[in-house]
């Protein structure tokens, strides 16, 4: 059973990790304020882990779910990869130092899943940022020429002849 960070005690205040929230708020400057437990992030990760033993998965986390570094830094640490979907989270996952390999490819499946539902200007997005990551991802450049080529046929505005 998954353990959690927040207790509410006896003496009727919240707890997080042993330490009394009312404590820490009264030390922070600004508010509101996050409280994050890198415990509960580290066992989150590591019940992930072990219901997917054994299977050919990758546990990546959503940049756009939080964009704390610290937070970022961690999960990578604990062998998570990145998600991205723009060109801001990726230079924030390369900032927390993810392998951009492995986010390049996240970004070329992205873009080929754009591409299948004809989502061409979001599939130009994923595939420019991949290829901005990993310039060796040849899949990518060629996937890109064929949206530029079904976008040429859509609009009959002007024709590409060379990529």
């Amino acid at each position: 059973m998954l353990q959690h960070c927040f207790t509410k005690s006896e003496d009727g205040y919240l707890y997080c990790e042993g330490n009394k929230v009312q404590d820490v708020m009264e030390v922070v400057d600004k508010r509101p304020f996050y409280l994050y437990s890198k415990p509960q992030i580290t066992r989150n990760v590591e019940s992930y882990k072990e219901a997917l033993e054994g299977l050919n998965s990758i546990i990546g986390y959503a940049i756009k779910a939080n964009n704390n570094l610290k937070i970022l830094e961690h999960l990578r640490k604990l062998g998570c990869g990145a998600v991205l979907v723009s060109g801001n989270e990726l230079k924030l996952a390369l900032h927390a130092a993810f392998d951009p390999t492995s986010d390049a490819a996240a970004l070329f499946e992205k873009g080929s899943q754009s591409i299948k539902v004809k989502k061409y200007s979001e599939a130009l997005d994923d595939l420019n940022a991949a290829i901005e990551t990993d310039p060796g991802l040849s899949e990518a450049y060629r996937h890109r020429a064929s949206i530029l080529r079904q976008l040429c046929r859509l609009y009959r505005k002007f024709c590409l002849t060379a990529f």
